[in-house]
């Protein structure tokens, strides 16, 4: 594979990024699995396969420390939504996301405001959001099985 040198280089050597690259070299190069260029299709979307979806999507998580954490900073935060289900575990808010779209804006709204771009990328880059992107940048059981 001379020509994956570079290629994903913000992604992890992990066995995703590596069956990704052996999939790619089986249906370009001469052999059993080549695909003709006019019959390839690549679709990437949010399927889970490249995209974590379970057990949520990175930025719901993400979104879900970050009240956590205005919540330490501020505990009567905890007595209004969207910071109130999270701390008492309400699912069925949740479930009902859709309902609940204003406070939603409302809480992602006050979370980031005023926050710069730099601060904003240390928050993501930060240690303990580190294992888990790793883990979902690297879902091997997804693309060796299909499932979960």
């Amino acid at each position: 594979m001379r020509w994956a040198v570079g290629v994903l280089p913000s992604w992890n050597d992990c066995p995703a990024k590596s069956t990704i690259l052996e999939f790619v070299e089986s249906v370009t190069s001469p052999g059993d699995s080549f695909v003709p260029v006019a019959e390839r299709i690549a679709t990437l979307d949010n399927d889970g396969t490249l995209w974590c979806e379970k057990p949520m999507y990175v930025q719901a998580d993400f979104i879900m420390r970050r009240f956590l954490e205005m919540v330490r900073e501020d505990p009567g935060r905890a007595k209004e939504q969207p910071y109130k289900a999270l701390v008492e575990h309400d699912t069925g808010w949740f479930a009902d996301i859709y309902a609940h779209v204003p406070e939603l804006i409302k809480g992602v709204t006050e979370a980031f405001e005023g926050i710069t771009v730099e601060d904003f990328e240390a928050a993501a880059a930060s240690s303990s959001l580190r294992p888990l992107i790793r883990r979902l940048l690297c879902p091997t059981r997804r693309l060796r099985t299909g499932r979960w």
